[in-house]
């Protein structure tokens, strides 16, 4: 027998094994009053509060400031780099001289 016979034959057995899930109608659920909705709310601090944020398209010069911002916080960061390493060769240097003495 190929494989393909023994899965649909496998399959079919998981079907007929499979129990069967009775269907609800939606009239029998009842519906939340405007009252019971309120109360839930109440009693879930973060149901009051949770809401999708809607992400804004950015303008074009909105894009281009943020990018500016971007490039000098990186400019920032190389310069507090270059500051520490002037520093240290500073100290270094200092401490050499020092022991020549």
């Amino acid at each position: 027998m190929s494989v393909q016979i023994i899965n649909e034959i496998i399959n079919k057995e998981e079907i007929e094994k499979a129990p069967v899930m009775p269907l609800v109608d939606l009239q029998d659920v009842p519906e939340l009053d405007s009252e019971e909705k309120h109360k839930n709310k109440e009693f879930q601090p973060f149901a009051q509060t949770d809401k999708l944020k809607v992400k804004k398209q950015q303008s074009p010069k909105n894009r281009k400031k943020k990018a500016r911002l971007i490039e000098k916080a990186i400019n920032r960061k190389e310069k507090v780099e270059i500051v520490v390493e002037k520093k240290l060769k500073k100290a270094l240097v200092k401490k050499r001289w020092n022991a020549l003495y």
